[in-house]
């Protein structure tokens, strides 16, 4: 008798413990865009009447600006870090940081140069349809903002002061 009141607890306590452990199944996979970015240079093949050629064309031209600009990216993230290191600094030397800043500001001006030279290049291979169409579907080509991040949907948040990332955690003074 003993015996199967020890077994008959036993086998309660097994199946609370997994009637309480059942909710947790209850939970879906995470929200979000899962997966690699969309490739902005996939939209092309939408333009209407493009050919074969042309895409092989932009893909090559495509691939000669990424290996240019691997160099200047590489710069641009040293100059970033470095302007961030003297920023953290408890009191910064101001010309310095002005000094890394202008840097930082002529490394994204040449990237920000490359890529309209880019984007003319590509827009020169296009007839003028075509062009029409590239230029009107340039802004709409990607992922945007992600979801809910419209008019009218939960948006970033309130702003405003005291309000947006970091706020509370800002060091007393």
């Amino acid at each position: 008798m003993k015996r199967e009141t020890v077994r008959l607890t036993a086998l309660a306590a097994v199946g609370l413990l997994l009637l309480t452990a059942l909710p947790a199944l209850a939970w879906g996979p995470p929200r979000g865009g899962g997966g690699p970015p969309p490739d902005r240079f996939a939209c092309l093949a939408f333009i209407p009447g493009i050919t074969a050629v042309q895409l092989q064309a932009v893909s090559a031209l495509r691939e000669e600006h990424l290996e240019a600009v691997r160099e200047l990216r590489d710069e641009m993230y040293e100059a970033k870090t470095a302007l961030r290191e003297l920023m953290r600094q408890r009191s910064p030397d101001l010309a310095a940081v002005r000094r890394a800043k202008e840097r930082l500001d002529k490394l994204e001006s040449d990237m920000l140069v490359a890529r309209l030279e880019l984007r003319t290049a590509v827009r020169n291979l296009l007839t003028e349809e075509q062009r029409a169409f590239f230029d009107e579907m340039e802004a709409g080509c990607g992922w945007g903002m992600g979801p809910g991040m419209g008019p009218g949907g939960p948006g970033m948040g309130p702003s405003g002061p005291g309000m947006g990332p970091g706020w509370r955690s800002m060091p007393d003074e």
